[in-house]
């Protein structure tokens, strides 16, 4: 019974040791080294923003030397410091490294009521992790897809030796070991589609009707959207896409109308005008019977679905991520 307690001490080891790896040897606050980043695109505009610039860069796949199965891609509201502090201290980089993967943080700049986190807070955060990415557009809900797109258009030129993208939102908790070896089958049977400039794979919404409700917090109006159904998209929580079909969407997307509920613009509206099909995610998905017994008394309590693979957190509780891949280590070597 005592397992929890010492994975937790190994845990806190490694995330130290990651983050002096990291602090030491590959991240400084550099604008030398970090204007090569605007080589290779158009940094200056996003979409309709044409005063647009990075206020806080990162090189986390350019620094990354060996092959990589997939960079993460997470969401995150800017004063959600404790929350990607988590992340790290759950899943350390360092860790994602040894699995071929690595993860950034999408962030914007911190509106003028935001009193939670101010700027030298932010240069502090990147001066330790370097995992920022952060554009000078309010960081609020009716920006979320240029926050979107920036994040699409980074990672299908700085990481194009990825082969995955997961766009996933800072509030959603999933089984990384399940995650890798999803996307090795993929690579194993669907080459040929995965590789290609049209592979979304998510949870499918289909049919979902826009709220028209100006109390409710995605209230769209008539003006926004004018169609009586949303285009069937991706829920936004998790979803993979791979370089090629990521720079499809973002170029696509400085040359469509605006709509600021992004999962429904980028992977509804903007894929139904490249005609892009979606792939069920995770439609194969299998464990064995003893991790999912483990899975339905350890990980179900922390909102994970065993069946779905996927689930989301009180933001407010964010010890839960720690405590989630606790015990989701502890199911995988009851499997052993």
């Amino acid at each position: 019974m005592a397992f929890p307690h010492l994975f937790k001490k190994f845990l806190f080891l490694v995330f130290i040791g990651c983050i002096g790896f990291f602090s030491i040897s590959h991240f400084h606050l550099d604008d030398n080294n970090n204007s090569k980043l605007e080589s290779d695109y158009d940094v200056s505009s996003l979409l309709n923003l044409t005063n647009f610039k990075y206020l806080l860069k990162t090189e986390q796949c350019r620094k990354y030397k060996k092959p990589l199965l997939g960079i993460f891609v997470v969401i995150s509201p800017v004063q959600h410091h404790e929350i990607r502090m988590a992340h790290r201290y759950a899943l350390p980089q360092c860790r994602l490294g040894e699995l071929g993967f690595q993860r950034i943080f999408l962030i914007g700049d911190i509106p003028p009521t935001q009193e939670l986190i101010n700027q030298p807070m932010l240069v502090h955060e990147q001066s330790r992790f370097g995992d920022l990415l952060q554009g000078n557009f309010l960081d609020v809900n009716r920006n979320s897809s240029y926050k979107h797109i920036m994040g699409l258009r980074w990672a299908s030129h700085e990481c194009r030796m990825a082969k995955f993208i997961i766009k996933v939102n800072d509030n959603v908790i999933y089984d990384i070991y399940f995650v890798q070896n999803y996307l090795n089958a993929l690579l194993e049977n669907e080459f040929s589609l995965v590789t290609s400039n049209q592979f979304l794979s998510g949870l499918v919404i289909v049919a979902n009707k826009p709220l028209r409700d100006p109390k409710v917090e995605w209230y769209a109006k008539p003006e926004e959207f004018t169609a009586d159904i949303y285009p069937y998209y991706l829920s936004g929580g998790f979803y993979v896409t791979n370089p090629l079909t990521a720079a499809r969407l973002a170029h696509e997307a400085a040359k469509t109308s605006y709509f600021w509920i992004d999962n429904v613009w980028v992977t509804g509206i903007i894929r139904h005008r490249l005609e892009i099909l979606v792939q069920g995610l995770f439609a194969w998905a299998y464990n064995s019977d003893v991790f999912l017994d483990c899975c339905d008394t350890k990980l179900v309590k922390h909102g994970y679905n065993c069946y779905s693979k996927l689930g989301m957190f009180n933001k407010n509780k964010f010890h839960t991520l720690v405590n989630f891949q606790s015990a989701l280590e502890m199911c995988y070597n009851y499997d052993i």
